[in-house]
């Protein structure tokens, strides 16, 4: 897209720690697999049981591109993921989303809460509410952790595997 400049928006640690601990247990854990695990929005919505394995600590998915990809759950999320059902196949942020008790920061319909688009909803409602001027996306909090990862390796192909790119 001649013309178009790309958005260039990385989220401070301040800024992402506020936000995390603002954040309902649903939000909170969709936030940290998009700027934990550099996910998509949709797809962090989608992780459920079938994508982790308790023994090892690893999440897997599917990218946008059908590749399967594997990483370790930081601290935080295992910590998170412990409360949750893991007999079931329903994802872990829609579990945590009917576990919540009625908040004004979750949408009316709680059946619906756990959606890529109601979670982006509410994020950008959190980060409003939180005194953000500044427009953050959650594809801001993905951007992050890839620019985090390419500073400390300094690698571009393991940015890339992170992100699930084929190039």
């Amino acid at each position: 897209y001649p013309g178009i400049r790309p958005r260039n928006v990385t989220v401070p640690l301040a800024v992402r720690t506020a936000l995390i601990d603002a954040a309902n247990p649903s939000l909170k854990l969709w936030i940290l697999f998009c700027s934990d695990l550099a996910l998509r929005s949709g797809t962090a919505a989608l992780l459920a049981p079938q994508n982790y394995d308790q023994s090892t600590g690893q999440i897997t998915c599917v990218t946008k591109k059908q590749a399967k990809l594997s990483m370790p759950a930081t601290q935080q999320i295992r910590a998170i993921l412990v409360g949750c059902d893991h007999a079931t196949v329903e994802p872990f942020v829609r579990q945590l989303s009917r576990q919540s008790t009625s908040r004004r920061d979750t949408p009316r319909s709680n059946s619906n809460a756990w959606t890529a688009g109601n979670l982006r909803e509410q994020f950008r409602r959190l980060c409003k509410t939180q005194g953000h001027t500044k427009r953050i996306i959650p594809h801001d909090l993905r951007r992050t952790a890839a620019v985090g990862m390419l500073n400390l390796t300094h690698d571009v192909r393991a940015v890339q595997h992170l992100l699930g790119h084929q190039s």
